[in-house]
């Protein structure tokens, strides 16, 4: 098994578990912070996560096209990396610091930087989803959360819509004043 984390720090590291996050805040980042830092410190936990992605081929026969997944750089061990590559063709899951000479160039490969380009825009996606209302879900039951799940998105969508034709005119706009100096 892989191990989920040093007991030693190197010179200038500071223990994430000792780090001080305000409960008094009303945004939601501090929450999640707070989380993230409760799994960092239970190593048992930790294993849990690792676990849970064994369960990577029962989703593989339910999405048989599942070739791929991507990981933020937390996830990275030698034993994940020859786990994963006994079930996925393509595994991105980058290392925390720095690289050795094979590190760096499968790192390094256009497929990778590719995949994590791609791994960006999902985040980004959920992070957009967040902001967009879907932060906390009132409504209860699979029957409800999936219709939220799916308003959440149409509403992503229509603001995404929204901010293109505002972009667009714009550029009719400027490209309207343009002519008109031209003109002039």
């Amino acid at each position: 098994m892989r191990a989920a984390a040093t007991s030693q720090l190197q010179l200038g590291e500071l223990d994430i578990a000792s780090i001080n996050i305000s409960v008094r805040s009303r945004d939601d980042i501090p929450q999640l912070l707070r989380g993230l830092q409760y799994i960092y410190g239970e190593i048992e936990l930790r294993e849990q996560i690792v676990k849970i992605l064994a369960q990577l081929k029962e989703t593989q026969t339910r999405y048989r096209t599942l070739i791929g997944c991507s990981f933020d750089k937390g996830f990275h061990s030698p034993e994940n990396q020859i786990e994963l590559s006994k079930l996925l063709e393509k595994i991105i899951l980058p290392k925390k610091g720095r690289c050795n000479k094979i590190e760096k160039e499968r790192e390094s490969s256009e497929e990778f930087r590719r995949s994590r380009r791609q791994h960006s825009a999902v985040e980004s996606g959920i992070n957009a989803l967040e902001v967009h209302g879907l932060d906390k879900c009132p409504d209860h039951g699979l029957h409800g959360f999936k219709r939220y799940i799916g308003l959440a998105i149409v509403a992503r969508n229509i603001q995404k819509l929204g901010s293109d034709l505002r972009h667009n005119t714009r550029q009719q706009e400027k490209r309207k004043r343009d002519r008109d100096k031209l003109a002039a």
